[in-house]
């Protein structure tokens, strides 16, 4: 079940298995995945951070982020968001079309 936690931290699993999330927020052991960059790898230009919130649409960000552990942003700034949702950081740190606190 990937939605059980098996560990907390990489320590708490066999050999040399990883503690990973899961998309329903759990942890569970895997196998390491060999990580190695392209001989002829430039990391990408470095953008400024971006906030979310800042196209000036009604209401805040949630200040305690919710949602699904998405990790790959869906947006870049409020307007890049329908109606009234504001680009905003989930759970996992990822900017996305999120409904807004009101104030």
């Amino acid at each position: 079940n990937v939605c059980a936690y098996t560990c907390l931290e990489d320590n708490h699993c066999r050999d040399d298995f990883k503690c990973c999330r899961t998309a329903c927020g759990s942890s569970i052991c895997i196998p390491p995945v060999p990580v190695t960059p392209p001989v002829s790898y430039t990391p990408p230009p470095r953008r400024p951070p971006i906030q979310g919130g800042n196209a000036g649409k009604a209401g805040a960000c949630p200040a305690v982020p919710t949602g699904p552990w998405v990790c790959t942003s869906t947006c870049d700034s409020d307007d890049h968001c329908p109606g009234s949702r504001k680009c905003c950081k989930n759970r996992c740190g990822a900017l996305v079309c999120t409904k807004p606190d009101q104030a």
